[in-house]
C-alpha cells in the first residue's frame, strides 16, 4: 500500500500597497496612503476597480472647493477609510454603486454634501465625523435605497444633518446630529425608511422632518430636543400629499421651540 500526504500551504492576502498619491490619481487596486494632498483643483481620487480599499491611514485630501474629494461611479464593495477629506464641492459621492463601507472619516468642510450617494444601493456609512458642511452633510439620493447610514456625529451643517430625497428603504440609525442650520433630518418624496435611536439636537429648523408623499417610514426611539422649530414635523407642500402610514413611536420629543409634534 502506497500512502500519499498532500500538504497544502495557504498564502496569505496580498496586503494592500503603500502608495504616493496625486491629485486625480485613478485608484485600480488597494492602497494604504502614504502622502496628504494639498489643494487639489479637481477631483482628489477617482475609484476604478471593485472589491478593493482605500486606507487614508490618517492623511487628508484637501481641495481648492471644486470636484469630489473621492469619486466612485458604478464600482462595488469598495471601503473608503482612516482619513479626512476637505474643501471640495462634495466629499465623497457613491454613483449607481453597491455595497461600499464608508468608514472611520472625518470631513471638513464641503461646499455641498460630505457624503452623496446617488442611485447607490446597501452600502455602510458609519463612524464618521462630518463637521461644519457648507450644505448638507450626508445625502440619499435619485433612489438610493438599502443603505445603512449608522454611528455617524453630524455637526454644525449649514443645511440639512441629513437630507433622503427620492429615495426608499434606507436605514438610518443611532448618529448624532447637532447645530445643523436647517432640520437635522428631513425626507422629502421617500418611504419605508427607518429612523432608529438617533439624537437630532438643536437645529436651526425642526429636528425631524417627513414630507411630499413620505409614507410609511419608521420613526422610533429617536430624541429630538432644542431645535428651534417643531420636534418632529409631517408636512406637504401644495399638490402633494403626505402618506398617513408614517409611525412615529417611542421618541422623546422636547425642549423645541415650536410644537413637540406637528402634523
Amino acid at each position: 500500500m502506497v500512502t500519499v500526504v498532500l500538504v497544502s500551504t495557504l498564502l496569505p492576502a496580498a496586503p494592500a500597497n503603500a502608495a504616493t498619491i496625486t491629485c486625480g490619481k485613478r485608484i485600480t487596486t488597494s492602497i494604504v496612503v502614504s502622502n496628504n494632498l494639498s489643494d487639489c483643483l479637481g477631483n482628489g481620487l477617482v475609484i476604478q476597480a471593485s472589491n478593493i480599499t482605500v486606507n487614508l491611514n490618517g492623511h487628508t485630501i484637501d481641495g481648492t472647493g471644486l470636484g469630489i474629494g473621492i469619486k466612485n461611479s458604478g464600482f462595488n464593495n469598495v471601503t473608503i477609510r482612516n482619513g479626512t477629506i476637505q474643501e471640495f464641492d462634495y466629499g465623497i459621492v457613491l454613483t449607481g454603486a453597491t455595497g461600499n463601507i464608508v468608514e472611520k472619516m472625518t470631513f471638513g468642510p464641503n461646499e455641498f454634501a460630505g457624503v452623496q450617494l446617488a442611485n447607490a444601493h446597501s452600502n455602510k456609512i458609519r463612524l464618521n465625523q462630518l463637521v461644519g458642511q457648507l450644505n448638507d452633510s450626508i445625502l440619499l439620493t435619485e433612489g438610493s435605497s438599502l443603505n445603512l447610514v449608522k454611528n455617524n456625529t453630524v455637526r454644525d451643517a449649514k443645511g440639512e444633518g441629513i437630507l433622503i430625497l427620492s429615495s426608499n428603504g434606507n436605514r438610518v440609525e443611532a448618529n448624532k446630529i447637532l447645530g445643523a442650520s436647517d432640520q437635522g433630518l428631513l425626507i422629502n418624496g421617500s418611504q419605508d425608511n427607518t429612523i432608529i435611536g438617533n439624537s437630532f439636537l438643536k437645529s436651526g429648523d425642526a429636528g425631524l422632518v417627513l414630507e411630499n408623499t413620505s409614507g410609511s417610514n419608521l420613526i422610533t426611539n429617536n430624541i429630538v430636543r432644542g431645535n428651534s422649530d417643531q420636534g418632529i414635523m409631517v408636512t406637504s407642500t401644495p399638490g402633494f400629499t403626505s402618506d398617513a402610514s408614517n409611525v412615529l413611536t417611542g421618541n422623546t420629543v422636547n425642549g423645541n421651540g415650536d410644537v413637540g409634534i406637528w402634523i
